[in-house]
């Protein structure tokens, strides 16, 4: 899209939630996937999932906390990928950075994307990073993937709440991210 069509744009309506209906449905969300997929491990490779995967957590503190960091890192940069090869943004148009009230990192950019390439752009960390990871370690048997893939997938819930905020709309509109809210704009040319 070129500038001057962004330049033109006026905002129609807008789509937002609150952190702190994103964190209860966080939680909500976590608790049921984290059931889910242990008990299916459980039962799939008759291991006790629950023990074996705080155990883990218990004894690797440090080291869990700076995967955790790496993986937080790497799920904002695939965001800002999903910018540029998906939604065919420049890297000097993505922005990274930490919102201090929340505490939460962030990857966004100013341009205006079809709610196709901004369901991509959302949901590209959480499939590479929780997805695929937590199906190849359900396939292997390998507590730590799907262990580390449930985390960075219930780390994507807030994406996953941006999607599903889209679910009405024609893959055609136009969206952009809401400048100070959690959310986005629906902008009409």
């Amino acid at each position: 899209m070129k500038k001057q069509e962004i330049i033109n744009c006026t905002i129609s309506d807008e789509l937002t939630m609150s952190k702190r209906s994103i964190i209860i449905t966080s939680i909500l969300f976590s608790i049921i996937i984290y059931a889910i997929i242990g008990t299916l491990y459980s039962m799939i490779w008759d291991k006790p999932f629950w023990e074996t995967f705080f155990y883990y957590f218990d004894n690797n503190k440090l080291l869990c906390l700076l995967t955790f960091i790496a993986f937080t890192i790497v799920h904002e940069l695939l965001h800002g990928l999903g910018f540029i090869v998906f939604a065919h943004v420049p890297w000097s148009e993505v922005k990274f950075g930490i919102n201090y009230k929340y505490f939460t990192p962030y990857t966004d950019c100013d341009s205006i994307l079809n709610v196709i390439q901004f369901r991509i752009v959302s949901v590209l960390p959480v499939l590479i990073l929780g997805i695929i990871p937590t199906i190849i370690g359900m396939t292997i048997g390998s507590i730590y993937l799907v262990g580390w893939g449930l985390v960075m997938i219930c780390c994507g819930l807030g994406d996953f709440a941006i999607i599903w905020m889209t679910r009405a709309l024609n893959p055609k509109i136009l969206v952009k991210s809401h400048p100070t809210k959690i959310g986005f704009v629906i902008v009409s040319n």
